[in-house]
């Protein structure tokens, strides 16, 4: 039965004709002794009816709110989240450094450059260094032997590699490194009576010598909300003196991740979310898993996930973001080469350059050839570039050779062993190579689904045929540290803190974190004014909106034509819009995410 609370006039109408029926009382006129206690006794049901009704309301999910809803949903382990700061990257430039750009393609054993201009670039003291190509995988340095300032030409040492228009090249001086100390504090230049959006630096960087950008410095808002969630570029101020005579600060991506307390109706829907992903192994028991899931390092936190089925491979892809299109942080297990030919080593083994080896540890020397084996090392010469060897190598090996930096899974693995682990986890798809072998120095590369499969959610091995006992096992991979380690932690637990790390996913099943397909979005709009607004102003706040939007898409979801025009028509001021680029939506796939931005950060909507 329905639970019905009765109005005040009910209580007391059924009050009054009670006492009429059962006494012989006639008179009950308000302001009469009878009616007036039948009055008073009538408010006080009146008010239980009240309380049952606010009783009901907050058992349920839907129709609770407040610290009600608090209590309710903490049953079920939900929270409700908290004010977030958004997160992001700059980058402080050197304005003082000798540097330019490109004006044309270069081409590996060009022996000159034209740049766009060349008038700060010395014109004596040749030869001098320069470093082209900075932020590029080609970046090299060289020496300059003239300075043609007329037709802004430097005459260079032959190139080695290829270099596009527009990117960088700069005097190498000699001078220090430039520390950029960690408490920096930036922010968006203010419009009119807007707050200014700040933000304060967590780590610290560093300009290398000829370089004009430092290296990405992670940075937090200082204060939450959506309203620090910006567009790329946008950071152009530092709050106080600059750190050194000459720097400036952007953002070449986004900031993102703030956002205000999760309102009622958003942990409404969360919580009930929540149950309905209680069954485990689902895909919105994955998605639920993961979202809201921080690195504590860079404060990066996932604000969108979709969850990508593969029949054909059996295959469970988690894809997650922060809003930005980040870039996970991988770790790859030091690969080098060989300075000089070995017959057999005496002891060390030298290197090209040893920067990024351990201290210690075991390598994998000519691991492509039949001379194959693995020698342990017990320190690292980074000075002299080489690595000294607790026992003398075997094998013959070439000067050029490969050294891989392996972790040994078994010197003497047991009979009958088929399942290895890996020690760091998870693991970047194809990035592994095993080699198995009867000793340190025979050893064959084998091949993933004839010889092993690995699940790579949790760097676990299975050998087809069991390995021989006696046998030696070497593995050499790329790992995911941040945000994609932790989003894995929560779907698949922890066999270290099982109570924090339960995991959700299914037995026998692997899935895997990875980041979306990053799907950039051109937008072109024009718009007029209503009289009393500049046009020009109103442009940039129209730009911020439609960005704001894009920004907040998840993963899969479309680009609307409809919601930018109706962004772009709440800005005020703006009379009328017409949206040029795109014609019509754009469907967005499962496993890609709409970004407002190039891929070196720069806008991608126009607002005319």
């Amino acid at each position: 039965m329905a639970f019905r609370p009765r109005q005040y006039h009910q209580i007391i109408d059924d009050m009054i004709a009670f006492v009429q029926a059962n006494t012989k009382i006639t008179d009950f006129s308000i302001g009469s002794v009878i009616r007036t206690i039948l009055e008073a006794a009538a408010v006080e049901d009146d008010e239980q009816y009240f309380q049952m009704v606010q009783l009901l309301d907050a058992f349920s999910i839907r129709s609770s709110s407040g610290v009600d809803l608090d209590a309710r949903v903490s049953d079920y382990g939900v929270v409700r989240l908290q004010p977030t700061l958004a997160a992001g990257k700059i980058l402080i430039r050197d304005g003082l450094l000798v540097s330019n750009t490109l004006a044309f393609d270069a081409t590996a054993t060009d022996v000159t450059v034209s740049l766009e201009s060349t008038e700060r670039f010395p014109t004596v003291g040749f030869p001098y260094t320069v470093r082209i190509g900075e932020g590029t995988t080609a970046v090299e340095e060289v020496t300059v032997s003239a300075n043609n300032t007329g037709t802004a030409i430097l005459t260079v040492s032959a190139l080695s590699n290829n270099h596009s228009i527009g990117g960088r090249i700069s005097v190498v001086s000699g001078a220090s490194d430039i520390v950029i100390p960690a408490g920096l504090k930036v922010q968006v230049p203010t419009s009119g009576d807007s707050t200014p959006v700040m933000f304060n630096t967590v780590e610290s960087g560093t300009i290398v010598n000829g370089n004009y950008n430092s290296t990405p410095i992670s940075a937090k808002a200082t204060t939450s909300g959506g309203l620090s969630n910006i567009g790329a570029g946008r950071v152009t101020q530092f709050t106080s003196a600059p750190p050194f005579n000459g720097a400036s600060v952007t953002n070449l991506g986004l900031f993102t991740g703030g956002g205000p307390v999760e309102s009622d109706a958003d942990l409404q829907d969360r919580a009930l979310e929540h149950l309905q992903s209680l069954g485990k192994g689902t895909p919105l028991a994955l998605k639920e898993a993961v979202l809201g899931v921080t690195d504590p390092v860079t404060g990066q936190t996932i604000t969108t996930a979709n969850v990508l089925e593969r029949f054909s491979t059996d295959e469970v892809i988690v894809y997650v973001d922060d809003g930005s299109g980040f870039v996970p942080d991988q770790v790859v297990l030091t690969r080098d080469s060989l300075d000089t030919d070995y017959f057999i080593s005496t002891g060390t083994l030298s290197v090209s350059d040893s920067s990024d080896f351990t201290t210690e540890g075991f390598l994998l020397v000519s691991p492509e050839s039949a001379q194959a084996e693995v020698v342990e090392f017990t320190d690292t010469n980074y000075g002299s570039d080489s690595l000294t060897l607790a026992s003398s190598t075997v094998n013959a090996h070439d000067s050029g050779d490969e050294v891989v930096q392996v972790e040994v899974l078994s010197a003497s693995s047991d009979a009958g062993v088929d399942f290895y682990g890996l020690a760091k986890f998870p693991i970047l798809r194809n990035s592994q190579r095993i080699w198995v072998g009867p000793s340190a120095s025979n050893l064959t590369l084998q091949v993933e689904g004839v010889d092993y499969y690995i699940n790579k959610a949790r760097g676990k091995l299975e050998f087809l045929n069991p390995i021989t006992a006696g046998s030696f096992i070497a593995a050499t991979y790329t790992y995911y540290i941040g945000l994609i380690f932790q989003a894995q932690r929560f779907i698949n637990g922890s066999a270290g803190d099982e109570t924090a790390f339960p995991g959700v996913v299914a037995a026998g099943i692997e899935a895997t974190v990875e980041t979306p397909t990053i799907r950039r979005v051109t937008v072109r709009l024009s718009i007029t004014s209503n009289d009393g607004f500049e046009d020009s102003n109103l442009a940039v706040t129209v730009r911020a909106a439609i960005e704001s939007y894009i920004i907040a898409l998840g993963i899969g979801e479309d680009v609307i034509v409809s919601e930018m025009i109706e962004r772009a028509m709440s800005v005020p001021g703006v009379y009328n819009v017409i949206v040029q680029e795109p014609s019509t939506d754009i469907s967005v796939s499962s496993k890609e995410l709409p970004v407002p931005v190039s891929s070196l950060g720069t806008t991608l909507v126009t607002v005319n």
